[in-house]
């Protein structure tokens, strides 16, 4: 196994695409391509890493948001494509140096799923798409140093906001997406099982603001939490 720390590079994170970079210096696997094949192989540029150096492409599911880019980006650069249950067993696979887990998310996505992420003693957790935390999300990303959770949308900006109500009530379901209070109260609980760093993810362009977010869930951390909370940028590289 790997022996330095994991790194995420997210190259964007929204609901109009989503893909990053997990890596531990030594091996680099792509996590969703949900942006153009463009803009994956310019993010790799920007943190120097050859296409050809990557070891595997892991999908959280099926959205266009997650896999748009993916046709044109696997015509030019083949690797192995993973998933839950396809590539990634219940106990965890190795992909060159870095050991990876798969836990189901509750999605309205076929196999929506989050990751866990190892190298050496380090772990790193990416858990968006979901709505609501359940205990194998709980489990999944258990211990981890390092953490990425969707923190997609204001509840009162949604219900009082521009989208239909069954749009609403989708997003705002136990399968739609994780709201800013109940990733917050997550953050809480992790806080108190080793957590340093975590990056809100996925947030809404309607529905959310960085600014919001991020309040929520330092409020919700407490002023002396050891946890540092940041929020990723929609279309800017940003590395956790």
């Amino acid at each position: 196994m790997g022996n330095g720390s994991l790194t995420y590079y997210s190259f964007a994170s929204s609901s109009d695409g989503n893909a990053g970079v997990v890596t531990d210096g030594e091996t680099h696997i792509l996590l969703d391509a949900g942006i153009s094949a463009a803009a994956i192989f310019a993010g790799l540029g920007e943190i120097g890493i050859e296409p050809g150096a990557l070891s595997a492409l892991l999908l959280t599911h099926t959205h266009a948001d997650h896999v748009r880019g993916l046709p044109v980006f696997r015509k030019k650069t083949p690797l192995p494509v993973l998933r839950m249950g396809d590539g990634i067993a219940p106990g965890g696979t190795g992909i060159g140096t870095i050991r990876v887990f798969a836990f189901p998310t509750p999605h309205d996505a076929p196999d929506s799923c989050g990751y866990r992420f190892e190298s050496g003693a380090d772990a790193f957790g990416f858990v968006t798409d979901l709505g609501h935390v359940t205990g194998e999300v709980r489990k999944g990303v258990k211990g981890v140093r390092k953490l990425v959770l969707e923190s997609n949308y204001d509840r009162r900006m949604l219900w009082e906001g521009p989208y239909p109500y069954l749009l609403k009530k989708r997003i705002d379901s136990e399968e739609g997406h994780l709201s800013n209070a109940d990733a917050a109260a997550f953050l809480r609980e992790m806080a108190e099982d080793g957590l340093e760093i975590a990056a809100l993810g996925h947030l809404s362009k309607i529905n959310n603001t960085p600014e919001t977010a991020l309040a929520e869930a330092r409020r919700a951390a407490g002023e002396g939490s050891p946890v540092r909370i940041r929020v990723l940028e929609r279309k800017e590289i940003c590395r956790v």
